[in-house]
């Protein structure tokens, strides 16, 4: 009893300390989605890993228990031959599932050979801890014998934001007031708790059956109050200033990513992306921390809530000052936007999907805890 509460007390004092301390580097590329990590700091989580870890060195899940499926064991999930959602620099996601209840769910694998022990644990305990409408529901994690992870996750049906767009210019600006809106609610929720997401782009957000949106993808998420971060971590195109400059920054670079976000909604590109300037990754920060002029979206209702969005002034930037909450509900982009609808969000959208109505027909099942000797079996994507 005495070894658990200590190990409660130096969790608890770890969160505290999160992004406290800042002395070495680290680096984690996700290619599938070319997003980067360059942070700077000693996590007191690590400490208190190496003290609780078995002695064969594995990572020891944070998350074993779901609310919904209780102790999550291996061999009580499975996928199918060629159901790849994803993959990328960490190993892959899987479609999935639950034996015992048949819902289908997503199974992000973790390579142990390809992961950064830091960003797993901040991902899981930090997405573990999120239960809001506009953000996808964390089940449980489990390990192989091998060491390699597993996140169960909630499985939304449908297309990611970015493949939705497919390049081209087709959301309606009613559509388009929702998301942002809807994105705007998540990103106050995950602010209040001091989480900074780090990774907002459009394919880190998927569109769920009912056309609202979910937060996924919470690898490169990372405590922090006091605008105490450093170093680089998210997507090039939609990098903050101040994060680019290798300065202090905090949750105000969420809303930064979220402006050029906006500029993707209305015109169905990016403002500006490095192969436009044939820049490598160091010279295209260098170029967005010197500032660049915005093109215009054609709107110049929507280029004015851009710039506020997209503001080098941290002080005056909207999203971060609860101040500025209202001037965002109040802008004349959402003129016609009923937000009590989103306070009356208590829906709280969870996509429950049987696995076997998805049509997949007599699909080749394997258990996760058989799955590495068949990994190559498995790429087919789905």
């Amino acid at each position: 009893m005495q070894t658990m509460q200590l190990y409660v007390w130096i969790l608890v004092a770890g969160e505290v300390a999160l992004g406290l301390q800042r002395k070495h580097q680290h680096h984690q590329y996700d290619q599938r989605e070319s997003s980067v990590a360059w942070d700077e700091g000693v996590n007191i989580v690590g400490f208190i890993e190496k003290s609780f870890a078995p002695k064969n060195g594995l990572y020891l899940p944070k998350c074993p228990i779901s609310s919904l499926f209780g102790k999550c064991e291996l061999a009580d999930f499975e996928v199918a031959h060629g159901t790849v959602l994803g993959s990328g620099g960490y190993g892959k996601v899987y479609l999935g599932k639950h034996r015992p209840t048949g819902m289908a769910v997503a199974l992000k694998q973790i390579q142990r050979e390809k992961f950064n022990p830091r960003h797993v644990e901040h991902e899981e305990t930090i997405h573990h801890s999120l239960s809001h409408p506009y953000i996808s529901k964390f089940h449980c994690t489990m390990r192989d014998d091998a060491g390699n992870l597993f996140f169960a996750i909630e499985y939304i049906p449908g297309k990611n934001l970015g493949r939705r767009l497919g390049g081209r210019h087709s959301v309606t600006r009613a559509t388009v007031q929702k998301y942002v809106a809807e994105i705007v609610t998540a990103l106050e929720y995950l602010h209040a708790k001091c989480i900074v997401y780090r990774d907002l782009k459009a394919s880190n957000i998927l569109v769920s059956p009912k056309d609202h949106i979910k937060l996924i993808d919470f690898g490169l998420s990372i405590y922090d109050c006091d605008d105490q971060l450093r170093g680089f971590a998210g997507t090039l195109e939609y990098a903050a200033p101040e994060m680019a400059a290798h300065q202090n920054y905090g949750r105000a670079v969420d809303y930064y990513s979220l402006g050029i976000l906006l500029f993707r909604l209305v015109t169905g590109r990016l403002p500006i992306s490095r192969g436009d300037y044939n820049m490598d990754k160091r010279e295209f920060l260098d170029f967005v921390a010197r500032g660049f002029h915005f093109p215009s979206t054609g709107d110049k209702i929507a280029d004015d809530l851009i710039g506020h969005f997209c503001d080098r002034n941290i002080a005056t930037r909207y999203g971060l000052n609860p101040a500025t909450h209202k001037h965002i509900r109040n802008h004349p982009f959402f003129h016609g936007f009923n937000w009590n609808t989103l306070a009356k969000a208590s829906f709280q959208e969870d996509v429950m999907v049987s696995f076997d109505q998805l049509g997949l027909g007599e699909s080749e099942m394997i258990t996760l805890d058989k799955l590495a000797g068949f990994d190559t079996d498995f790429d087919n994507s789905y």
